[in-house]
């Protein structure tokens, strides 16, 4: 059982008040981190919380503990900063490997002030759709954005993206805008074989949730394509805002449905785990995660780039 990694889980619950965002939070599955809570609580033989389906409360242990715990946490927080302002520059080659979307569009643009900042090192990135052994394959690291990451990997959440839906001006101006998430049964959407689990797509508003089965005239497992059939007017597509932003901003795309908002995937960093990680992959970890974690926080509907709500054109 990796004991330190159940003691920041048990905190980070207590903190946050809820199981579900403390294991996001910590970039765990529900699955690993219960397992985890549970193996902590057997090595100790008290339960150290009550678990309902709406909230978690410490027990008498668990807060006793969880006050050790954090004072645990926070001397080895110390002792690792302090270890790691006593290394050398990090040097050499870091490997990573990113989808190509992301890579081209967020991180091959942020890496200047870090490759200034640390001029004897060198990335080596790898862009491809396709899943990868970190370890068999030689990398360092990885950007994950498919869901929870896998739990026989560290991971640690640097950002988030919502998905936006978006067309070509010309085809609003000759399909009309849906009015609602039930019209897009009538339009020719661009289905992302990637994201889009059984052709459906998925919105909330105001709390609200709605979950239209979609279909259209091409499938195609690659964002880049799917953006580019979009702005060739074929149809409507559901999208990472990040992938879309530029093109909201100068018009080529239209933001459609502003007031529903599409589903927000979590953006991580995975790699191998190990009690020491090496410098290179804590400094660029870091790095991303103060870079990312603004810059694609998901917005409301006021703030999304594409301008204010578009008239339907129908009739």
């Amino acid at each position: 059982m990796d004991r330190l990694g159940a003691m920041r889980l048990i905190v980070r619950i207590a903190d946050l008040g809820s199981f579900t965002r403390a294991a996001a939070d910590l970039g765990l599955s529900r699955t690993a981190a219960s397992k985890q809570v549970k193996a902590l609580e057997s090595a100790l033989g008290t339960a150290l919380m009550t678990r309902t389906t709406r909230r978690v409360a410490l027990t008498a242990a668990g807060e006793g503990y969880v006050e050790r715990a954090r004072d645990i946490l926070w001397r080895l927080d110390e002792a690792e900063r302090l270890a790691a302002s006593l290394d050398p520059a990090p040097e050499g080659v870091l490997r990573v490997h990113a989808p190509p979307s992301f890579g081209q569009r967020q991180l091959c643009p942020a890496l200047k002030p870090f490759l200034d900042a640390y001029p004897k090192l060198k990335v080596e990135m790898t862009l491809t759709d396709r899943p990868v052994d970190l370890v068999e394959e030689g990398y360092d690291m990885a950007l994950w954005i498919d869901g929870a990451p896998p739990a026989d990997l560290a991971a640690r959440r640097v950002g988030e993206t919502a998905f936006a839906l978006v067309a070509a001006p010309a085809y609003v101006k000759a399909a009309g805008a849906p009015e609602c998430p039930a019209d897009l049964t009538r339009h020719r959407c661009l289905v992302n074989a990637h994201f889009s689990a059984n052709n459906q797509w998925r919105f909330t508003r105001d709390g609200e949730t709605a979950t239209v089965a979609v279909d259209g005239p091409l499938t195609v497992n690659n964002v880049d394509a799917i953006r580019e059939a979009a702005l060739a007017g074929l149809g409507v597509a559901f999208l990472p805002a990040f992938q879309v932003a530029e093109e909201l901003r100068t018009g080529r795309l239209w933001r459609l449905l502003p007031p529903w908002t599409g589903e927000t995937q979590g953006i991580y960093v995975v790699y191998p785990p190990s009690r020491l990680v090496p410098a290179k992959v804590r400094l660029f970890t870091a790095f991303l995660g103060e870079r990312l974690s603004a810059q694609l926080r998901p917005r409301d509907r006021r703030s999304l780039p594409g301008g204010p709500d578009r008239p339907s054109t129908r009739g």
